[in-house]
C-alpha cells in the first residue's frame, strides 16, 4: 500500500513524476476548498485499494508554481500522469469520474 504524498517542494514533484511507474493521480487541493475536504477521502481509498498508483496531493497556495505550470484554474483539479505525461483530467469533486478515469488509466 503507498500513502497518499503530500508534496511540498517543487522538485520533490519532479522526482516523484521521474520514478514512478505507471499511473500517478495528482490532486491539486486548497486547505479553504470545501469540496477538496470533501474528496480527502476518496484518494486514500485509491492509495489503498490501487498499491501500484502513486497518489500526489500538492497545496496550490504552497506550490503555485506547479499549479500555473499545470493550468489548474479550479479546485479541485485532478491529473491523471502515465510515464510523465499528463493523460487526462478531472475538475471538481466528481468521485464518479475520477473513479472511472482511474480505472481507464491503470492498466
Amino acid at each position: 500500500m503507498m500513502p497518499v504524498v503530500e508534496i511540498t517542494q517543487e522538485n520533490y514533484f519532479r522526482v516523484a513524476l521521474q520514478n514512478a511507474i505507471g499511473l500517478t493521480v495528482v490532486d491539486f487541493y486548497a486547505p479553504w476548498c470545501g469540496p477538496c475536504r470533501a474528496l480527502a477521502p476518496t484518494f486514500e481509498d485509491i492509495a489503498n485499494a490501487y498499491p501500484r498508483v502513486q497518489v500526489l496531493k500538492i497545496n496550490v497556495d504552497s506550490l503555485p508554481s506547479v499549479a500555473a505550470a499545470f493550468n489548474v484554474s479550479s479546485l479541485p483539479t485532478i491529473l491523471f500522469i502515465r510515464d510523465g505525461a499528463v493523460v487526462d483530467k478531472v475538475v471538481g469533486a466528481k468521485r464518479d469520474e475520477i473513479a472511472h478515469k482511474l480505472l481507464q488509466y491503470n492498466m
